[in-house]
């Protein structure tokens, strides 16, 4: 929802020559004109308007080659045909739809048809998001949805929770409050929805201050959500804290190195307690990450271990689907049950635990021999197409990010 407020001829130049992130796939097979600063100052002088770089009149310098003209004319139609766009929405209401990840469409709706909603948004971002899809959360639906909303959003916030099907109390909605709106969708909060009946559950999460998607992450999964602390919660909802969504998350805890990493550690741990949930004496309550993190190493060990006593069938009642991506001699995929448990037993990890989502052509990995001996996989995002997991080395230690992303470089071209 960002449009530069400065002269868009000068947005664009900046950054399609200046050396500043481009739009994705805005240049695709562009030599780097962003270190030609000559070219740059050029440019300046020839573009009055995006529309000249358009114009068969244009003369284009003869340093650029014609494959960048026409990406660079792509580009600068996709910035005027957005900016025309999206200018006729009020820069406020832009700020606030910028913050959603999900759903801006229905909160565009929300803030275009009901006069007061912006207030609501602000204060409120999650029950703001619910009142904008109320359709998924107010059974039965109603026939008007917006028009509900518009009679709604002047209501005190319990009404509006009750309304919604959370519970009409000042702590659920001061519960919903805290959620940061990037990590909303309707899927989060209908699971969140269902463990705000617990108190236990309001009570644990009053002492918070934020919550992001990884806290919605633990809450929301029922086998994990009584073991979890005031203590573990707070360290997660302050581990990464996102600026203005432009610039890297910034890590505030040196117990991990990444959200990514903690969003891994999470899952995997929840998929092994419930997969195997005697083979490891879980405790009670997690105090911290540290503390999860060591039972989730501990769960890996026992997982690993007992690899040789699973029964055959197992492993050849159902073939692996054919992998995505051919691979190379270094990045080699991993075609078989046992060869994917063995992985995660020479590794220290647990990628075993993956083998339905293999089956059901959800994920795939692959053993990684060269530069790095490490294991890289695959899943497929909601919109069906294969994207980067995770690449990791021994006992889930991260690899150097340049060599990931060369490996990840390679087997996408295969």
């Amino acid at each position: 929802m960002h449009v530069p407020e400065q002269p868009l001829v000068e947005y664009f130049l900046r950054s399609q020559f200046g050396g500043r992130a481009v739009e994705p796939a805005s240049i695709k097979d562009s030599i780097r004109l962003s270190e030609n600063q000559a070219l740059l100052a050029q440019m300046r002088s020839l573009i009055g308007k995006l529309e000249d770089l358009s114009s068969p009149e244009f003369v284009w310098p003869e340093s650029v080659p014609a494959t960048d003209r026409y990406w660079h004319k792509v580009a600068a139609n996709d910035l005027l045909v957005r900016s025309n766009y999206l200018r006729q929405i009020p820069h406020a209401v832009r700020g606030l739809l910028q913050s959603f990840a999900q759903g801006r469409w229905q909160m565009f709706n929300l803030l275009a048809r009901c006069p007061g909603a912006e207030d609501l948004c602000r204060s409120n971002p999650a029950l703001a998001f619910a009142l904008a899809n109320n359709w998924s959360f107010h059974q039965p639906a109603v026939a008007q949805p917006y028009r509900s909303a518009r009679a709604l959003v002047f209501k005190k916030q319990v009404k509006i929770a009750d309304w919604l099907g959370f519970s009409g109390q000042k702590s659920v909605v001061r519960v919903l409050a805290k959620i940061a709106p990037e990590c909303l969708s309707t899927s989060r909060l209908h699971f969140l929805r269902i463990a705000l009946q617990d108190p236990a559950t309001v009570a644990l999460l009053g002492h918070l201050q934020t919550m992001n998607a990884s806290v919605l992450e633990l809450v929301n999964f029922p086998e994990f959500r009584h073991r979890l602390t005031p203590s573990l919660l707070r360290e997660v909802s302050e581990l990464v804290r996102l600026d203005d969504g432009t610039a890297p998350a910034q890590h505030l805890s040196s117990d991990q190195s990444s959200f990514n990493e903690l969003s891994s550690l999470m899952r995997d741990t929840r998929r092994m307690m419930a997969r195997q949930p005697d083979a490891v004496h879980w405790p009670k309550q997690f105090r911290n990450i540290k503390h999860l993190q060591s039972f989730h190493d501990e769960a890996v060990e026992a997982l690993n271990a007992g690899i040789d006593q699973l029964p055959n069938a197992r492993f050849t009642s159902e073939p692996f689907p054919l992998p995505p991506y051919i691979g190379s001699t270094v990045i080699q995929p991993i075609s078989t049950a046992i060869d994917l448990y063995r992985e995660g037993q020479q590794m220290h990890h647990c990628v075993g635990i993956y083998l339905d989502d293999v089956l059901s052509g959800k994920f795939f990995a692959y053993k990684v021999t060269d530069p790095v001996r490490a294991t890289l996989s695959i899943c497929r995002n909601r919109d069906g197409e294969w994207v980067q997991d995770q690449a990791v080395s021994f006992a889930n230690q991260p690899i150097p990010a340049e060599i990931q992303g060369m490996l990840y470089t390679a087997l996408f071209a295969t």
